[in-house]
């Protein structure tokens, strides 16, 4: 994957000021310990391991990605609840967004497995050939109904979000911004999750 790549994620301008304003972001981020933040860049990152169902039955095909935890990279990144849903609307207006169960088994970076919380992975494919994906999580926090972002993929990826953060906000946003520049975009959910307070019937 080329630097080239990921610096057009970089510069190619997603406005983010109008989403980091007081009283009307849709991201906001948490504090996060600097020694931590250290540790990643020397090589300690941990991983949330997601197994996708393949298209035989059992567990031949199936396939493992690995995603990088994002506490020892950008802190406890959060969204609003707003920003799933209008993921949501835009796979009713764009065909190559997509809605798939497809998650078999959701393992944390401590070993846990977190297939029965609320735990999708929006996974896409630029036109350029760039591939970028996050796991979000839902949780209430202080009364209001957010999604945590618990990691992204793939390693190279997570490596040019080390060398610049705003890469991580930039990726995020292109997918509500420039769905144009997308050649495909999977929200995947677990195989038998009962999809509660976010409605995908499209």
């Amino acid at each position: 994957m080329s630097d080239d790549n990921h610096d057009e994620l970089n510069h190619d301008s997603i406005e983010k000021e109008s989403r980091t304003n007081a009283g009307d972001e849709k991201f906001k981020q948490k504090s996060f310990d600097e020694e931590l933040s250290h540790d990643f860049i020397n090589g300690e990152e941990k991983y949330w391991d997601v197994t996708f169902d393949g298209e035989d039955p059992g567990v031949a095909d199936d396939f493992v990605l690995n995603f990088v935890d994002c506490s020892f990279l950008v802190g406890e990144p959060l969204l609003k609840n707003d920003f799933l849903d209008d993921m949501i609307l835009l796979v009713k207006k764009h065909d190559h967004y997509n809605i798939i169960g497809n998650i078999k088994e959701i393992v944390d970076d401590s070993g846990a497995i977190q297939t029965d919380k609320n735990i999708y992975a929006i996974l896409g494919i630029l036109k350029n050939g760039l591939r970028i994906g996050f796991l979000i999580g839902n949780l209430i926090e202080n009364g209001q109904d957010l999604w945590h972002i618990a990691a992204i993929w793939p390693d190279e990826f997570a490596d040019q979000v080390k060398i610049n953060q705003d890469v991580f906000q930039n990726a995020l946003f292109m997918f509500l911004d420039k769905p144009e520049d997308f050649a495909r975009v999977d929200i995947i959910v677990p195989i038998t999750k009962k999809m509660g307070r976010v409605n995908f019937s499209i």
